[in-house]
């Protein structure tokens, strides 16, 4: 994947009731790599305890180790809940684009500096 793909999408307002890092992910899932994964509803998502979004992820994305790694493969993370990101490689490096409501916009962080955002990664997964 090229950078000036991804960059595209770098920038774009959070809003928790209009587009979050569920949407960016989905967003980035149809327009680059033409598949649209069929998420629950904002409110589904934003209401949901954890069990819930568990099962969601269950249905739309099975886990994969870190070594089977390619690019449009989704990153979940903790935060204060959960959050989601697409991962890129770009240079030989992962990245990882998404929605941050501390920020305000969607980013591109490597992976490996994830942690210093206070983002927790659950686990790697593949859409289905």
């Amino acid at each position: 994947m090229r950078a000036e793909q991804i960059e595209r999408f770098v920038g774009l307002p959070y809003d928790p009731q209009e587009f979050d890092c569920a949407d960016l992910a989905a967003l980035v899932q149809r327009v680059l790599f033409g598949t649209a994964p069929s998420l629950p509803g904002r409110r589904q998502r934003m209401a949901a305890p954890s069990a819930a979004i568990n099962r969601y992820r269950d249905e739309l994305a099975r886990r994969i180790g870190q070594a089977e790694l390619r690019d449009g493969n989704i990153v979940v993370m903790r935060s204060e809940g959960f959050h989601v990101g697409t991962v890129f490689f770009l240079s030989g490096m992962a990245w990882v684009l998404h929605a941050s409501a501390t920020i305000g916009h969607s980013v591109l962080h490597r992976l490996a500096d994830l942690p210093a955002f206070g983002l927790h990664i659950e686990g790697f997964y593949r859409w289905n």
